[in-house]
């Protein structure tokens, strides 16, 4: 134990010794006597044994040895039995002057069980009825710890600022302004978890609408593609179609010709009779295939204008996801940043 501790148990029970609650050192016998020199010395095991066996002496049982037994009982860990001695304490001598200096303990080691929703009220008492005096800005402190304990930061945190600001002198000052430090770096270090989740869900979002794009760009193609196959086979069709339609009609144009050249040269009313006959009836066989090519060629261009229509609402769907493309890389910059801010709060949390 280092002999600033030592110097504090010494300054301890002499301040017990000025108040009586000691018996002065040529009196004490036996198990008191060793039990106060242990006491002193911080030899918190000997000292509760020696203490708690000179209690059977009433001599001996005094307020004095009842608190340097619960203190014993504090510095060794032992809090259950150090409570159970700090309600002993306070049925035997209801009216001491050391009562709240017990109860203060009792609080304390309800907080150092973990028992801090019964040390509140206790601490709490103790806080309002001290203020800045005695045992009230330690009480403050420590109740300070119930609440941080409990994760309430923002109650701690202003506990801890009335005893780091209004009892600045006091040995909890220190104490309470490292508190407020942690948790300080703890609310950042929430806001970058926060910020990093936050980070994480939109580079999720982001990613998914990507891949959307992706494929939705890909079936739109896929669909111009094969429009653009699908005009090019109808162009090649209707290409064919004109030049059958006009050979067909180049042949009947010559047959007519010949018809008409032979009915010029019939020797006789009968031969030319039935050559104009022959030459009308070409004639009328050429314009009913001029007239069917007409209405074939106009029921194809239908046809291939129904299919430019399409080819051109495909077209407009490519420029749309084109445009969509546009925020795509927009997007896909965003995306970049939020990985480099992930990975930099990630980086700030690992250490």
């Amino acid at each position: 134990m280092g002999k600033l501790k030592k110097d504090i148990i010494r300054i301890s029970a002499s301040f017990l010794l000025a108040l009586g609650f000691i018996v002065p050192l040529s009196a004490l016998e036996g198990d008191f006597e060793q039990g106060s020199t242990a006491y002193r010395e911080g030899d918190w095991i000997s000292a509760r044994y020696f203490l708690r066996r000179s209690l059977d002496d009433p001599g001996h049982d005094s307020e004095g040895t009842r608190y340097m037994l619960i203190m014993s009982h504090i510095s060794l860990g032992d809090y259950s039995s150090a409570i159970a001695d700090c309600d002993s304490f306070a049925a035997k001598f209801p009216e001491s002057g050391l009562g709240d200096t017990v109860y203060y303990q009792k609080g304390r080691s309800l907080h150092l069980m973990g028992k801090n929703e019964e040390a509140i009220p206790i601490l709490s008492s103790l806080s309002e009825k001290h203020g800045s005096e005695d045992l009230g800005p330690s009480a403050t402190y420590w109740l300070g710890e119930c609440y941080y304990a409990l994760g309430d930061y923002d109650t701690a945190a202003s506990l801890y600022e009335r005893v780091a600001k209004d009892f600045s002198e006091t040995e909890k000052a220190p104490d309470a302004e490292k508190r407020l430090q942690e948790i300080a770096r703890g609310q950042n270090i929430d806001s970058l978890r926060k910020d990093l989740a936050a980070a994480k869900m939109r580079i999720a979002e982001l990613e998914r609408e990507s891949e959307l794009n992706k494929n939705a760009l890909l079936r739109a193609q896929a669909q111009v593609d094969e429009a653009n196959e699908q005009a090019r086979q109808t162009r090649q069709m209707l290409d064919e179609a004109n030049e059958d339609a006009r050979r067909r009609i180049l042949e009947a144009q010559t047959a007519l010709e010949q018809a008409r050249k032979a009915a010029e040269n019939a020797q006789n009313e009968a031969e030319r009779e039935r050559l104009r006959a022959e030459m009308e009836a070409e004639q009328n066989r050429l314009n009913a295939l001029l007239e069917a090519e007409k209405t074939k060629s106009q029921t194809e261009n239908n046809s291939v204008q129904g299919k430019l229509d399409a080819l051109k609402f495909k077209a407009r769907q490519v420029q749309l996801l084109a445009e969509k493309s546009e925020i795509r890389e927009r997007q896909e910059d965003e995306l970049r940043a939020l990985k480099t801010k992930a990975a930099f709060i990630q980086a700030l949390l690992e250490k």
